[in-house]
């Protein structure tokens, strides 16, 4: 009895938190929608996305994580980690990324070994401060260290991601490469994240990794509340693009760009494009916050399907909470932090006014 009543306050908590972001005449669809839902057996996730610490070292513009300094106590334990993992077997790949630093955790190689024990193939998204040994970690059991990037130029690059220093993170970078190529395993690229102070440097970031002879560049959006900067320099981000695609087609880096952004095609350009028609990523993938909720996908939408702290992954997955948003994703009706997303298309319609 203590236990039901126990969920029925977490369905309670988590109806307020999800479906009062939501505008009025929306959420009375979505709540709609979540009364007739029941549940189904979602087949299980094939990729993880962790958030290991949700503390920065670096105060990004973007992100502004690391405002108030590093906090390392924000972390998930590694047990907690290890039992989640033991609960999926489904899950091949775990990229260990969030809003912020994986690479500030002293103990970072345990939870590395915990993947390597069970034979999950690891990513880590970083912003390239960590030490190298932990980088020599990741790509000795074949992982792909991802490295942010935003800039060519070293004084942008410093200001957007500062306190960073430009020279020896290209020296962290050489030196990832030089493991890379030593071991014979592992993989290194970079993520740009457009943004509008950027625009212009993706040729740049890409001449770089070739210079480096890292394996791919990836282009991401910063989302952000209007869209307008990137209409207003589309013609620029477009040209950009397609330079860097010339760049990348002269040597083995691969460029992955969206097909669209902001709603608009990005027809020059990247030898392949990492956006479809439409979003996948709830039925494919799940993200898993520090404190243990459990959100739909890399993005870091605020919807929350559970928390893996009062319910078995497997039981919130297939949730009423999980099924109404994967219901309501590919369609006028999506969630609106889904809205203007690269990664969804077909979501600029406006809301319909009913369910």
């Amino acid at each position: 009895m203590r236990e039901q009543a126990a969920g029925e306050a977490s369905a309670f908590a988590l109806d307020r938190r999800n479906f009062d972001f939501l505008p009025d005449d929306q959420s009375a669809h979505w709540r709609q929608a979540f009364l007739r839902t029941r549940g189904t057996r979602a087949p299980p996730p094939t990729k993880l996305v962790i958030e290991l610490l949700n503390s920065c070292n670096l105060d990004c513009p973007m992100c502004r994580v690391g405002e108030h300094g590093v906090d390392l106590s924000r972390k998930m334990p590694l047990s907690v980690f290890e039992a989640t993992l033991r609960e999926l077997p489904s899950v091949r790949t775990v990229r260990l990324n969030g809003l912020g630093e994986t690479t500030l955790l002293r103990d970072l190689t345990e939870y590395l070994s915990v993947l390597n024990r069970l034979g999950r193939r690891v990513e880590v998204i970083s912003n390239g401060t960590g030490a190298l040994s932990d980088y020599q970690a990741i790509v000795e059991a074949d992982g792909h260290v991802i490295i942010s990037w935003d800039a060519a130029q070293p004084a942008l690059f410093e200001r957007l991601r500062r306190p960073a220093r430009w020279a020896p993170l290209v020296l962290r970078l050489e030196e990832i490469a030089e493991a890379i190529a030593a071991g014979g395993k592992g993989r290194c690229s970079l993520l740009f994240t457009l943004q509008r102070a950027n625009i212009g440097e993706l040729q740049g970031v890409t001449a770089l990794a070739a210079r480096l002879k890292l394996s791919a560049v990836q282009m991401n959006v910063a989302k952000t509340p209007t869209n307008h900067w990137i209409t207003d320099r589309f013609e620029a981000i477009s040209s950009d693009v397609a330079l860097a695609a010339e760049v990348a087609s002269g040597c083995l880096v691969e460029l992955l760009t969206p097909a669209q952004i902001a709603g608009v095609a990005l027809t020059t350009g990247s030898r392949t494009h990492v956006a479809a028609s439409r979003c996948a990523a709830p039925w494919d993938e799940a993200v898993i916050r520090w404190n243990g909720d459990v959100q739909p996908c890399n993005m870091f939408n605020p919807y929350v399907y559970g928390n893996i702290h009062r319910r078995p992954f497997t039981e919130i997955w297939s949730n009423a909470f999980a099924e109404v948003f994967r219901a309501k994703l590919n369609t006028p009706d999506a969630h609106p932090y889904c809205r203007g997303c690269v990664y969804m298309p077909e979501a600029y319609a406006p809301c319909p006014a009913t369910s």
